[in-house]
């Protein structure tokens, strides 16, 4: 589907024809999703006063502040209630503030640059000659005092942070130029420029060489033009620091209590974390806000469901699951009792399906005859797949998204199948991830709130038992 048909109806009425919904409660779900539509205000909030949410920074803390008190707000007339659960510490808080850069001349010229997440900034404005790293270690001992007060012009081209994938730890370049008095690094970046990188552990083991990212055009000029003998002179800003911890950093936990049946549970997660290069928009604040306004539809329409629905908002998984992996320890006991999560980190998009087992099909029927004409173009199909899932197989460590976390204990987790040509590896972890290239997607964003709205209200209200059995292959027994 081409972009157009996308954007078309937005400036026009948000939805042009009427809810084929079964029952009232589902109607008004609709009716209060396209009257009312808020998505993109809570991602404004995210990623435009908030922005960038890496864990264990002020922006996450607040955020997370934030979208709890404004379910707690929401839903005082249906008893729903938010709290922030402790979900484990950063050893160190990290805040990034502006950056700029230029060249120095009769001429300056702005550079065009990043620093990762997690990485030093500047002691105020810093001026130094740029210069080209040695070609190895023996040459860089040999010319050590050369580089004090230098921007140094490092080989590669790096789409993370020069110390480390997820532990900062610096290399010996690092750590020569350190102790040479070297002002920082030059690495050159394909654009759009990575941002993600490693978290230092401890205060005592601080990023002190800033880690610049500069657009490989610049840096192929600057390159050239030490190499033909002309000196020249960089200035750098960065705003990037740290302050000691531990700090705190909380999953955001919403719970809508059952009836009848509230031991069964439905769970809508998606993370709130982001790396900061961008404002964290799409990755994941998209996301998140879509579950956050699936929330307040299911308040705002008096929904008391039968079932649970829990809604959870993840910190760290950009650092490996980290609150996923804490939510599923610390509710051991509660985890045979879901009866599905649902995962939103994906591009902004329409959701306009899900693939379930046949036992839950009727459940699902419903879900597709309440949006039977909710949108001119967007329609929701539940796809059966009988085959039994591997758990075992699920993404580990710092792949894949929350759900995995779930799959490994056998928490039944359905893909959303979601339709959309959102350019995401363009976005992802860039500094290009902010909330206007999510703003075109927007009726596809309120329709997918509204789409994890009415499968939360469905299964919570399902008449039939719901059963999970089979939904994953037998734990294979270790042989002696």
């Amino acid at each position: 589907m081409t972009k157009f048909l996308f954007t078309i109806f937005i400036g026009i009425s948000f939805y042009s024809t009427s809810s084929q919904a079964q029952d009232a409660t589902a109607q008004r779900i609709i009716a209060i999703g396209k009257t009312d539509p808020q998505v993109m205000q809570h991602l404004d909030i995210l990623s435009n006063r908030f922005g960038g949410r890496t864990t264990g920074s002020d922006a996450y803390t607040h955020a997370a502040a934030w979208a709890a008190n404004q379910l707690n707000h929401w839903g005082k007339q249906v008893g729903m209630k938010a709290e922030l659960e402790v979900a484990g510490q950063m050893p160190l808080g990290f805040n990034r503030g502006p950056w700029f850069g230029q060249i120095l001349g009769a001429s300056p010229q702005t550079l065009n640059f990043a620093t990762p997440s997690y990485s030093s900034g500047t002691k105020g404005i810093q001026t130094g000659i740029a210069m080209i790293a040695p070609p190895n270690n023996i040459e860089l001992e040999q010319r050590l005092k050369e580089f004090k007060g230098a921007w140094v012009l490092i080989p590669g081209e790096s789409a993370g942070g020069r110390d480390g994938e997820l532990i900062y730890k610096a290399k010996i370049l690092t750590q020569k130029l350190i102790e040479a008095g070297a002002l920082g690094t030059i690495q050159s970046a394909e654009e759009p420029m990575h941002i993600s990188t490693s978290a230092p552990t401890s205060w005592e083991n601080l990023p002190a060489l800033p880690d610049i990212k500069l657009a490989a055009s610049q840096y192929q000029a600057i390159q050239k033009r030490i190499q033909q003998g002309e000196k020249v002179i960089l200035e750098f800003d960065i705003r990037n620091w740290f302050y000691p911890g531990p700090v705190n950093y909380h999953n955001v936990v919403a719970i809508l209590p059952g009836s009848d049946k509230a031991d069964e549970i439905i769970v809508l997660g998606a993370h709130l974390d982001s790396f900061d290069g961008g404002t964290g928009a799409a990755d994941n604040g998209a996301g998140f806000a879509t579950v956050m306004e699936a929330m307040r539809l299911l308040a705002q329409a008096g929904v008391k469901p039968r079932r649970s629905i829990v809604m959870l908002g993840f910190a760290g998984e950009e650092l490996g699951l980290k609150g996923a992996y804490a939510y599923v320890e610390s509710h051991a006991k509660d985890l045979p009792k879901i009866l599905m999560m649902l995962n939103r980190d994906s591009a902004p998009g329409a959701i306009t399906g899900i693939t379930i087992p046949s036992m839950w099909k009727s459940s699902f029927e419903r879900v597709s005859l309440d949006l039977q004409g909710v949108h001119p173009i967007f329609e929701f199909e539940a796809v059966i797949n009988d085959k039994a899932r591997d758990s075992t197989a699920a993404f580990r460590g710092n792949r894949g998204s929350d759900d995995a976390a779930f799959t490994q204990k056998r928490v039944p987790t359905p893909r959303l199948i979601s339709s959309t040509d959102f350019d995401y590896p363009q976005v992802h972890h860039t500094v290009l991830d902010t909330y206007e290239k999510v703003l075109p997607f927007r009726t596809a964003q309120q329709y997918s709130a509204i789409v994890m709205a009415l499968i939360a209200y469905e299964i919570a209200n399902a008449p039939e038992e719901l059963n999970t059995q089979g939904y994953y292959l037998p734990i294979a027994e270790k042989k002696p």
